[in-house]
């Protein structure tokens, strides 16, 4: 009677480590998990982080053109004049034949 008392509990013995083994398991499986959401995480604020200074980058240049525009339109408060060219170019006035250029606005002046 007492060979089978004994075998009992080293049966629930087993049971209980194979138990706590596999929940072992589950634990580093959720940890690796977490792990890899951490990093995923860290990526994006990165990522976010670039995408603020780029738009912090982006507002100071679109207020330097504000201030620049409004440098300019305070210079001409009645529109800026229109400034006749010397010389006008259009498409005609190059023509390409093949790789060379016959005539240019740049060889002509």
């Amino acid at each position: 009677m007492r060979w089978l008392v004994r075998l009992i509990v080293l049966a629930l013995a087993v049971a209980a480590l194979r138990e706590m083994r596999h929940r072992q398991q589950k634990v580093v499986a959720i940890g690796e998990d977490l792990n890899d959401q951490r990093r995923g995480i860290e990526a994006a604020e990165t990522e976010l982080d670039a995408t603020d200074r780029w738009i912090d980058n982006a507002g100071s240049r679109v207020r330097e053109l504000d201030a620049r525009i409004t440098a300019i339109e305070h210079e001409h408060p009645g529109g800026i004049p229109d400034v006749p060219s010397t010389r006008a170019w259009s498409p005609s006035t190059t023509t390409r034949s093949c790789c060379t250029t016959t005539s240019s606005p740049a060889s002509d002046a």
